[in-house]
């Protein structure tokens, strides 16, 4: 299972859905079976356009992606703004092969993101059974109740996808390598490049082992994927 590192267009969904494809195509070359994508991949990470950009989970522009998968045998995790009952929710749309798709939607939003998004209800936040996955969005890896109930609910892996400064994505590495060792859980995170918001994401996107070392990292302004075996 992987990260992807990519650099987003802002706002062009359709531009960003080819991003999408072009690194699932990579990964898919060499036999991976999970890859998770930074946080709102597919608008860039641009809360002030959420409410135009928003869209459904049943989006017929996601099909693109789920044909892939099945095709594949591939899984997914997209980031996008979700519409949902309340208003507008950070989602990560998760594709699977010749499954229904779902959504993960973020339940702990940072203060500057409230004025355009609402906290999520999510009925499922883990999918496998083993490795068992724990989905996150950027600020919630930092809520320590939201790393427990990750813990609790027997989670194998957390998967982090961000949109972080470069900064901002050290303090949450350094974070997530002692998460790591003292719950002896795997963490991958997949951080953007590129401006959004008005910042520059940062990159270093990593995998996590058990034990608390960074497995692999990738740099701070390039486009890539990483993958390992996560057991």
């Amino acid at each position: 299972m992987g990260v992807a590192q990519v650099r987003a267009i802002r706002g062009d969904i359709k531009a960003n859905l080819n991003v999408h494809l072009r690194w699932m195509e990579k990964a898919a070359t060499s036999g991976t079976e999970l890859l998770i994508f930074p946080e709102l991949s597919l608008t860039g990470y641009e809360p002030t356009l959420a409410s135009a950009l928003a869209i459904d989970l049943h989006d017929a522009r996601l099909d693109l992606i789920q044909a892939f998968c099945d095709q594949h045998g591939m899984s997914v995790g997209a980031g996008a703004p979700i519409r949902t009952g309340p208003g507008i929710g950070i989602g990560m749309i998760m594709f699977h092969p010749h499954q229904p798709r779902w959504v993960y939607t973020k339940k702990y939003l940072h203060a500057d993101e409230e004025p355009f998004f609402v906290s999520g209800h999510n009925e499922r936040e883990t999918f496998y059974e083993y490795p068992r996955m724990a989905p996150a969005i950027c600020y919630e890896l930092s809520v320590p109740a939201h790393r427990q109930r990750a813990v609790q609910l027997g989670a194998d892996v957390y998967l982090v996808s961000v949109a972080k400064t470069r900064p901002g994505m050290a303090t949450a590495t350094e974070m997530l390598t002692s998460f790591a060792r003292e719950y002896r859980i795997w963490v991958l995170v997949a951080n953007a490049v590129g401006e959004a918001d008005g910042m520059i994401c940062g990159g270093g996107s990593c995998i996590i082992s058990r034990d608390g070392n960074i497995n692999q990292q990738l740099g701070t302004t390039n486009e890539d994927i990483l993958t390992a075996d996560v057991e």
